[in-house]
């Protein structure tokens, strides 16, 4: 469930806790965001913090054992936990169909489900944590070859059925869709990136990428894997803008 986890972030960028809180004129809307979502008009919520995102502020609420996100300008539940379910993810009833059932049935409950059927089911996998076990689910949105920001995850408890994790992200695309530099540049001026490597692999592909509060920009995202020098990985991950060409960011494989 980590590496998912850790892959949503990617996706919708870093968060940032921050130190004051909504504005007072939220707050009643908030609690009814969330009372509804849980379906439960009498759930004892407290109001923890803001987390900042590069395409949404959200106000988070807990209850004793649950987590809620609220997008702070739609009011909508966009992510949701339950900490509760943790503690009996420790075998496994179901098949991976019927969680993925389950994590259907939530969707429709909680009328997230209008987009799912234009998204691909990427990920759909028991994940073993040790003590705890996992169906996780992540369907993505792609427009084309295009990998966009939007994309739902949940994750499954596999002894119960139970929803442990949720994320919902549905955003309107602003950026055009068409590269200024090719696949090819684009691989030219990665590979420029790692200077006396021999090349084993690399590969490319296009996606919309956050990079400020609600901007887009369409990248590739490019893997170049060098033979290993002394026992050490050569190469790494660069993401380049569509349009200029100008590296945004660079990572070598540790």
């Amino acid at each position: 469930m980590l590496s998912l986890l850790i892959l949503a972030v990617c996706c919708i960028g870093l968060s940032f806790p921050a130190y004051g809180m909504s504005s007072s004129d939220h707050i009643p809307n908030v609690y009814t965001s969330v009372e509804e979502f849980a379906k439960d008009p009498t759930i004892d919520l407290k109001m923890n913090r803001n987390e900042y995102t590069p395409h949404a502020v959200y106000i988070v609420l807990s209850s004793a054992n649950e987590e809620f996100w609220v997008n702070e300008e739609s009011l909508v539940v966009e992510r949701y936990s339950s900490f509760d379910d943790l503690l009996s993810c420790d075998r496994v009833i179901l098949s991976k169909e019927e969680a993925i059932l389950k994590a259907k049935i939530f969707l429709r409950d909680h009328g997230c489900d209008s987009n799912l059927e234009s998204f691909t089911l990427v990920k759909d996998e028991l994940n073993n944590g040790g003590d705890i076990l996992t169906y996780d689910i992540l369907w993505q949105e792609f427009i084309g070859e295009i990998l966009t920001p939007n994309f739902t995850f949940i994750s499954v408890n596999p002894n119960t059925g139970s929803i442990v994790d949720y994320i919902d992200i549905k955003r309107p695309i602003t950026v055009l869709l068409n590269p200024a530099i090719s696949k090819e540049e684009a691989l030219n001026i990665a590979v420029k990136q790692f200077k006396g490597i021999e090349i084993e692999e690399s590969s490319i592909s296009p996606r919309i990428w956050y990079y400020g509060e609600n901007l887009q920009k369409l990248v590739w995202d490019c893997t170049i894997t060098g033979k290993p020098k002394d026992n050490v990985l050569q190469g790494g991950n660069v993401i380049i803008d569509a349009v200029t060409g100008e590296v945004i960011s660079r990572s070598r494989w540790l």
